[in-house]
């Protein structure tokens, strides 16, 4: 992904996009365990919910970003 293209999606590494529908993308930095502390990793994900079998529901999706 481009750096272009980063910055446009959307930021939700605190809290939950409001709107479900199949396709919505946003990006979210990795939140890891260090003992009792959760703290912001290096890496971003981006995220999007999906296809899901059920039509009443979305999946949820996710994968590392990789900046080129």
């Amino acid at each position: 992904m481009t750096d272009k293209t980063f910055l446009r999606l959307h930021n939700y590494s605190t809290t939950d996009p409001t709107g479900v529908y199949e396709g919505k993308m946003w990006r979210s930095q990795e939140i890891v365990r260090d003992g009792d502390r959760l703290i912001f990793s290096d890496r971003w994900l981006l995220r999007w919910f999906g296809f899901s079998g059920d039509p009443a529901k979305c999946s949820y999706n996710q994968r590392l970003i990789l900046l080129v």
